[in-house]
């Protein structure tokens, strides 16, 4: 079955390889892996990694956090050439606002007869 994975690269990373020894975990491999385990037959056809560039001013890290990151998208480029498509997006540190609460919605009930 021709596979398309897709990867959140933002909880990849804080949700799973911050603060342990896995940083250059490889993320073709694993979810190769893991496919395979629930069906032997899938074939991934393509690996989708959504991420976005480290923020050096707000990293803890800094340039040092921006290289590490660049080395392992590279890394991961050069590994799977033919499967893995890096999406670049962006962040957006500003203060959002979302809509407030105003009142509930009011549905309406149908009387059965």
């Amino acid at each position: 079955m021709r596979t398309i994975v897709y990867i959140d690269g933002y909880n990849f990373y804080f949700g799973l390889l911050k603060n342990t020894t896995y940083k250059w975990l490889d993320a073709v491999a694993l979810v190769k892996h893991i496919c395979r385990i629930q069906n032997p037959e899938f074939d991934i056809i393509a690996v989708k990694f959504f991420t976005a560039p480290v923020i050096t001013r707000v990293s803890s890290r800094g340039e040092k956090a921006q290289q590490a990151q660049n080395s392992y998208h590279r890394a991961l480029t050069l590994s799977y050439p033919d499967i893995l498509d890096i999406i670049n997006g962006y962040h957006i540190l500003e203060k959002g606002y979302p809509p407030r609460y105003n009142k509930p919605i009011v549905t309406e009930t149908c009387a059965s007869t």
